[in-house]
C-alpha cells in the first residue's frame, strides 16, 4: 500500500529536528568542555581569573559564528567567502591547540601526555564538527521548504500557433518589431528557433502576419 505523503512529509522534519536537536545538545557539551579548559589555559596564561571566561567565549563562539557566517555566505564570490572561513579555520585551530596544551599542564603524572591531549582535544573538535554539522541541516531544510521564485517574469509562452499569433499581432501594435527575436520571447526559444517558427506562421497565417511583417522584418 502507498505510503500517505503527508505522513513521510511529517515524519521527515520529526526525524530532521530530532537530529537538529540532538546535535545542538552535542555542540553545547562540546561547548561546555572545551569551555572549562580554556579558562583555566586562559588563567594560567595570566588573564586575571574573573575575566577568563571571555576568552574561551571568544575563541570558540567565533567558531559558531563563523560557520553560521560561511554558510550565509555560501554561493558568493571567493572575495567574500575567504574571510568568514579563514576566521573558522584560524579559531578552530586555536580552541583544538588550547585544549590540547592545557592537558599538558594539568595531566595526572599517570596518564600519557599524548592520550591526555588527545582527549582534551575531543571536545573542541566536536564543537566544530557538531556546529558545522547543524549549520548544513538547517541549511538543506530551508532549502528544500523554500518556494521556489519565478524564473522569469515573462508570460507564459503560447500554448498554440493561434495564441502566438495573436501575441505576436497584439506587440506589432504596440510598435515592437515583428521579428524572429520578438517570436522566441514570446515562445521562449532560441533566437534561431523563433526566426524559423516565424517563417512557418507566414505561411500558415499570411492574412494575419504577411502585412506586418513585410516591412518591419529584421533579426
Amino acid at each position: 500500500m502507498a505510503k500517505d505523503p503527508v505522513t513521510v512529509t511529517t515524519n521527515r522534519r520529526i526525524l530532521l529536528w530530532s537530529t537538529a536537536t540532538a546535535v545542538a545538545l552535542l555542540a553545547g557539551a562540546g561547548f561546555t568542555l572545551s569551555f572549562s579548559s580554556l579558562i583555566d589555559l586562559a588563567a594560567l596564561s595570566g588573564i586575571d581569573r574573573q575575566l577568563a571566561f571571555l576568552w574561551p567565549l571568544i575563541v570558540d563562539g567565533f567558531i559558531v559564528v563563523a560557520t553560521a557566517a560561511a554558510f550565509a555566505l555560501k554561493g558568493r564570490s571567493r572575495r567574500v567567502t575567504w574571510y568568514p572561513w579563514t576566521a573558522l579555520i584560524f579559531f578552530s585551530a586555536i580552541s583544538v591547540i588550547g585544549n590540547a596544551v592545557h592537558a599538558t599542564q594539568v595531566a595526572d603524572v599517570h596518564i600519557p601526555i599524548a592520550l591526555a591531549t588527545a582527549v582534551s582535544s575531543i571536545p573542541a573538535i566536536a564543537l566544530l564538527v557538531a556546529t558545522h554539522l547543524l549549520v548544513v541541516m538547517v541549511d538543506a531544510h530551508t532549502s528544500h521548504t523554500a518556494v521556489p521564485a519565478p524564473s522569469s517574469k515573462r508570460p507564459a509562452a503560447p500554448s498554440s500557433d493561434r495564441q502566438l499569433v495573436a501575441a505576436i499581432q497584439a506587440a506589432g501594435k504596440s510598435g515592437q518589431p515583428v521579428t524572429g527575436k520578438l517570436v522566441a520571447s514570446l515562445a521562449g526559444t532560441s533566437v534561431r528557433t523563433g526566426r524559423r517558427r516565424l517563417a512557418v506562421l507566414r505561411e500558415q497565417f499570411p492574412n494575419q502576419l504577411q502585412k506586418q511583417t513585410d516591412t518591419v522584418e529584421g533579426a
